[in-house]
């Protein structure tokens, strides 16, 4: 059994709204609500930290009661960056002895209950997990003096929920604290930096992208209003 620490500490800034992205709403209903299903309806997941900004504990709660949610075991706040609130919701977690944890970003409301499981039974041989996705697309490295191309086979794109043994993700935060928090991209970054150990890949799933601006998700609810003309036709 495992934990996981759903990430949803954004102020909303860069989705250009007055409320954090994982609260707008997709199909009536906001999109923290799908991530939290996912790792509710996953056997091998026992308990859900949200991790939300302060000013957003009390929507969070409510929501999480309204859905009838049974697995979160706390609402907690979130830090100035990602990685402080990571640290938050682990302070939650460490209490409760579980020995497998992962890491979720709130804003992949489509993950699915097939990829957490692989992420889970990848830490029965590994102590960290991500999961990737090979790049498909041509990539350009651009700076002031340079304008080059790149060998797309040597590049992965990363997502979440990324997985790890509690206390290999305790020492690594741990280190980070020591360090002045060093900002990094994401918790197997902060792994690889601060105790040398190489994760363990697992398929990703190209439905399981990442929510940033608006646009994202008008672009997302187009498709899914398509489909639904289509099989009404």
């Amino acid at each position: 059994m495992a934990g996981v620490i759903i990430v949803a500490g954004g102020s909303g800034r860069r989705f250009g709204s007055e409320v954090p992205k994982q609260f707008a709403l997709f199909f009536k209903q906001p999109l923290l609500a799908y991530t939290l299903s996912a790792f509710e309806r996953c056997a091998w997941i026992s308990e859900i930290i949200v991790v939300v900004h302060q000013e957003f504990i009390a929507r969070a709660e409510k929501l999480c009661k309204d859905l009838s949610f049974r697995k979160i075991r706390a609402v907690t706040s979130g830090g100035a960056s990602r990685q402080l609130s990571v640290w938050n919701g682990l302070q939650q977690i460490r209490q409760s002895g579980k020995q497998k944890i992962l890491v979720h970003d709130a804003a992949r409301p489509f993950v699915s209950v097939d990829l957490i499981l692989r992420v889970i039974n990848g830490l029965e041989k590994a102590e960290a997990v991500v999961p990737v996705l090979k790049c498909s697309d041509s990539l350009l490295f651009s700076s002031p003096e340079e304008l080059r191309y790149l060998q797309r086979e040597q590049y992965l794109l990363v997502q979440t929920p990324q997985g790890f043994r509690t206390d290999i993700l305790l020492r690594a935060h741990q280190e980070a604290v020591k360090n002045k928090y060093f900002e990094a991209a994401d918790d197997c970054s902060l792994v690889q930096k601060y105790l040398q150990l190489k994760p363990a890949l697992v398929e990703g799933e190209i439905t399981n992208f990442k929510i940033t601006y608006q646009q994202d998700l008008n672009v997302i609810t187009s498709l899914v209003n398509d489909i639904l003309r289509l099989n009404s036709q």
